[in-house]
């Protein structure tokens, strides 16, 4: 892991943002059973992971893909905002890898996609707006 740090001087006024192309839904999964240091997890809601993943978004658990996962992001809330947590891939079991760190007790949220572009270009006036012009 690694991590950089960027100090900027400027006389001009600035404003950071992030975007994100994703709405939350109101169906949750807790992650019940999880193997943290291999980001593998084993259930949701008590259930197979890859059933209860499949069952919240209206997909037969065996036509899980990469593309499944893209389509149907799951997200974390953490101090008000959200954050993906990308689901790499399905295992034979039912179990699911992650990219990233996951553990027993996390709320995910199923998200749905947004227009990226248009998120993006809202994004921007709302910068544009608080700024009062951009360059």
């Amino acid at each position: 892991e690694s991590a950089s740090i960027v100090l900027i001087a400027t006389e001009g006024p600035f404003h950071v943002f992030k975007t994100d192309n994703f709405i939350p839904t109101d169906e949750k999964l807790v992650v019940t059973a999880s193997d943290p240091d291999h980001r593998v997890v084993r259930e949701f809601n008590a259930t197979n992971a890859a059933e209860e993943y499949a069952a919240s978004v209206g997909i037969v658990p065996q036509t899980l893909t990469p593309l499944s996962f893209a389509s149907h992001p799951v997200v974390v809330k953490v101090g008000g905002e959200y954050y993906c947590r990308s689901i790499q891939r399905m295992h034979a079991d039912g179990s699911l890898s992650f990219f990233c760190a996951i553990d027993d007790g996390v709320v995910l949220s199923i998200a749905q996609p947004k227009n990226m572009v248009e998120a993006t270009r809202s994004a921007l006036q709302d910068v544009e707006h608080r700024l009062g012009g951009i360059d």
